[in-house]
């Protein structure tokens, strides 16, 4: 069991998502940067599915009413227990009463929290992933988050298959209405840099560089996480974990999944630049 004291900006429970009932509207969800996610649990011996606690910009503040183990990582962040401060991206032992805080994200949008066995809450459609109107949205202060029994053995650590933070290049396949675009339009858009614009969430990225406008439209159709549409007033979006199930722009490219937890550690302001593959 792990008591939350404090909550943190926006903090939420999250696992691999909800597959399955996107034909019923409902989105995917879960961790927006999975890489760190799935690094989180694989270094303290979990599933690299169970659900952990994802925090944005501030995190909230812990106590573990049992003898327990945890890790941390993604976005580069002053961890502290009981105080003292301790390495992200390793095991860590705490005790019971022990406290976890965290200060100032230096680099990076969120970071992970997974503890040995996992968050239990309640699982509602396959998964644990919070998501507003199929579960509640975010902890809140003096929630008790049961945890669970397995993840007793305890790795080394996270390893080289993680995110780096520095980098701006989002790799991408073709979309579905990639050859709507002009050639003067996909030369700017393989070769310019864009910009995180203010409006940025788990539900998608907007970009502040404006393509021509376009008549370009098509009938809805289904999207996923990663995909980039283009509006008819130019505007590019980026979809994220939390998006709708379908949409009526133009699906021009798809962010591969590790591009999805790179792009989930940009904020306003940042730069990023498309790279497609062969």
């Amino acid at each position: 069991m792990v008591s939350v004291l404090q909550v943190g900006f926006y903090s939420t429970i999250q696992d691999i998502g909800r597959y399955g009932y996107q034909h019923l509207g409902v989105p995917v969800s879960g961790s927006m940067d999975a890489l760190s996610a799935r690094a989180a649990n694989s270094s303290i011996g979990n599933p690299l599915n169970e659900a952990v606690i994802e925090a944005t910009f501030i995190g909230p503040v812990l106590q573990f009413e049992t003898d327990s183990h945890f890790a941390v990582t993604g976005a580069s962040v002053e961890i502290s227990l009981n105080g003292r401060a301790i390495p992200a991206c390793k095991p860590v032992r705490v005790l019971r009463g022990d406290r976890l805080s965290f200060g100032k994200v230096q680099a990076g949008v969120r970071f992970y929290i997974a503890v040995a066995g996992g968050f239990q809450s309640p699982t509602v459609l396959g998964s644990r992933s919070f998501y507003p109107g199929i579960t509640r949205a975010t902890l809140a202060a003096g929630d008790k988050i049961p945890t669970g029994t397995s993840g007793s053995h305890v790795g080394v650590g996270v390893g080289s298959d993680t995110i780096d933070l520095k980098t701006k290049v989002l790799h991408v396949s073709k979309g579905p209405e990639y050859d709507l675009l002009s050639r003067q339009d996909l030369d700017r858009i393989m070769h310019d840099n864009f910009t995180v614009s203010h409006q940025n969430s788990r539900m998608g990225y907007h970009l502040n560089e404006m393509l021509p406008p376009n008549p370009h439209s098509i009938i809805t159709s289904g999207v996923m996480p990663g995909t980039v549409q283009l509006t008819p007033a130019g505007r590019l979006i980026i979809l994220m974990r939390d998006c709708q199930t379908t949409g009526g722009y133009p699906r021009i490219l798809q962010l591969s999944s590790r591009s999805i937890s790179l792009l989930a550690q940009k904020k306003m302001g940042d730069t990023i630049r498309f790279l497609l593959g062969e």
